[in-house]
């Protein structure tokens, strides 16, 4: 396509107009736009498809056609763009079963963009379709689509793996729900630390839709919170909150393994690691009183001791049935020799004392020490 109509000047001047929506009599000058030699041009209409195409139920057939030969073109930016607007229409209009010819849907079509060569174009890809599997993994799970994120979590790139192992934790269910646990779980231990972020989601997900699936493999989680790479520990502590929030799973394996790493490395524990993991289970909770009140008497940080003194205040005003282990933890505290902390300490006990009688006493001794 060379030199521009009259007509498509008006729609690339629309375009660059970015308030202005695209009218359905525009679409066949979009179209054409589409196949116009200049890159900038298609990656713009490309974008404003993305943003308009519920303008457009009508031509859906005729742009998805135009949008899938564009999966082919030779810049690699016109594919990403391609790719993210095949997306939108599948989104948009749930027609992952759509028949564009013989044996073609909108996610065959996506799928096939997996084998390419680019890495940047597989990356799309899998994170097109990974989004798409949060609402359709029924459909995705036809035709094999499981199988092909082990294969890409299994694969030598880092990237296309971690976001692989996402989307393999909303389909693994409706495929193989074993094989997508033990692909993610053996993730878990990746050099890459993308990956193990990755499969930490992946397995959020999965137990979220099938808790049976990760009922063994809870406390293997639970040791990623003590992994070396920050985003690891993060990842690792939102998947056990989210099953604590969204299922009845028994989340004490997990606490237990926690804790006795905790154990190995109390004395340079990270202060927002125990007030994260008070959100994972309230059941599951003594084994963190433990490593509180070791915090309390053996770590060099002044934050630390502090976080400590709320957590187990936290503790005991939410879980009852540990209020008076929490609260023995805090009567340790007031030996502590930073007197800061001793203080704090019986604050939070005079504040405290009416979940547990004895405190009284303790308190009124510790504050007549301090004068």
């Amino acid at each position: 396509m060379g030199t521009l109509t009259r007509r498509e000047k008006q729609i690339k001047r629309k375009l660059e107009r970015r308030p202005a929506a695209l009218s359905n009599r525009d679409i066949d000058t979009v179209i054409d736009l589409l196949n116009a030699d200049d890159v900038d041009i298609k990656r713009d209409v490309l974008e404003r498809l993305a943003t308009d195409i519920e303008s457009f139920p009508d031509r859906i057939h005729e742009i998805s056609a135009t949008v899938f030969e564009l999966f082919e073109d030779d810049q690699t930016s016109v594919r990403l763009g391609a790719i993210e607007l095949a997306g939108h229409l599948s989104h948009s209009y749930r027609n992952g079963d759509y028949e564009l010819g013989p044996g073609h849907t909108y996610f065959g079509k996506l799928r096939s963009c997996l084998d390419t060569e680019s890495s940047r174009v597989r990356l799309r890809a899998v994170s097109v379709l990974g989004r798409l599997a949060a609402t359709f993994p029924e459909d995705l799970a036809i035709g094999g689509f499981g199988e092909n994120l082990v294969e890409l979590v299994e694969g030598d790139d880092p990237m296309v793996a971690g976001v692989a192992a996402q989307a393999l934790g909303h389909v693994g269910p409706e495929t193989d729900g074993n094989l997508a646990r033990d692909t993610l779980v053996t993730a878990l231990y990746d050099a890459n630390l993308w990956v193990r972020v990755g499969a930490l989601w992946g397995l959020g997900t999965l137990g979220c839709r099938d808790p049976s699936l990760v009922a063994d493999v809870r406390d293997l989680v639970g040791a990623r919170v003590l992994d070396d790479k920050a985003e690891v520990r993060r990842e690792a502590t939102a998947t056990l909150i989210r099953w604590a929030e969204t299922t009845d799973l028994d989340l004490r394996p997990a606490t237990e393994e926690i804790a006795g790493q905790l154990d190995e490395t109390v004395d340079s524990l990270e202060p927002e690691r125990l007030q994260q993991l008070t959100r994972v289970q309230p059941a599951a909770m003594s084994p963190i009183i433990e490593v509180a009140t070791q915090v309390l008497t053996i770590h060099e940080r002044s934050d630390a001791r502090k976080q400590s003194l709320s957590v187990l205040r936290q503790i005991v005003e939410e879980t009852p049935a540990l209020a008076e282990s929490a609260i023995a933890a805090l009567t340790d505290a007031l030996s502590v020799e930073e007197p800061n902390v001793r203080w704090m300490a019986v604050r939070l006990l005079r504040t405290l004392s009416g979940a547990c009688r004895h405190t009284v006493r303790v308190v009124a001794e510790a504050e007549k020490e301090r004068l």
